[in-house]
């Protein structure tokens, strides 16, 4: 039986140069490990990233502009109460103001800060 302290980070390797050509690469870290951020040798594109937060849905994971990625458990119960609040007075703010929308913490969204900056995503 697994360790409940530690996480396991799927990362599917896919190279698209060659037909077929596939990996599953496997990291377990204990959770005290978490954040942790990894430099790929070649940055993800936006649907392989994808595919990664879909394979690891229950941790966190965003892009950093450089490329890296950075994994993060899921937050703890005060963290979670904290959040749940905070989500509750944005929704009912939202509703009563009118102008705009809102989405949870967990939407995949990518940003750009400048024209020549590459996007910035939340898996």
């Amino acid at each position: 039986m697994q360790d409940a302290r530690r996480r396991t980070v799927w990362l599917r390797v896919v190279d698209h140069g060659m037909p077929s050509s596939e990996a599953m690469v496997s990291i377990s870290t204990p959770a005290r490990h978490l954040p942790m951020r990894v430099r790929l040798a070649a940055r993800l594109g936006d649907e392989a990233l994808f595919e990664f937060c879909r394979i690891n849905r229950d941790l966190r994971i965003e892009r950093t502009k450089e490329g890296d990625l950075v994994i993060m458990a899921p937050t703890g119960a005060e963290t979670g109460r904290r959040n749940f609040a905070l989500t509750g007075a944005l929704c009912a703010w939202v509703a009563r103001d009118g102008s705009g929308v809102g989405f949870d913490s967990s939407t995949g969204s990518s940003f750009r800060t400048a024209p020549s900056d590459p996007p910035t995503s939340r898996g």
